[in-house]
């Protein structure tokens, strides 16, 4: 399986039944092409929408859409990079694959307690 992202705009900020609409559609879409969704972000002005997507390749997701009827921009598989121990790569971690990306900077350690703001 790979990661895809679907970039979606719209021309109207998408409401919450318009949205509900989308997704119950595309659901039976994704299930009869072996895809399944991930997460979704919508941009706080309602006309973007990028979703996560896992399928065995970029056209199984593509003709979930289009056999739903849903429009989208682009389908595109990805690399996923996230701080969850869930999704750390083969090479062992987040920061080990940061190693082989010179330009990216390590990420901070997560630490027990805030030491910016002591307890009060």
């Amino acid at each position: 399986m790979v990661h895809l992202i679907v970039e979606q705009t719209f021309e109207t900020p998408l409401t919450d039944e318009e949205h509900g609409r989308l997704g119950q559609t595309l659901d039976k879409c994704l299930d009869a092409h072996g895809a399944r969704w991930m997460r979704s972000y919508l941009s706080t002005d309602r006309r973007r929408l990028v979703c996560e997507f896992e399928a065995a390749d970029a056209e199984a997701v593509r003709t979930s859409y289009r056999s739903a009827g849903v429009n989208f921009d682009r389908v595109w598989t990805a690399e996923l990079y996230a701080r969850e121990a869930t999704a750390n790569r083969a090479c062992g971690s987040f920061s080990a694959s940061m190693m082989a990306h010179p330009q990216c900077t390590p990420p901070i350690q997560p630490q027990s307690k805030c030491t910016r703001y002591p307890a009060a």
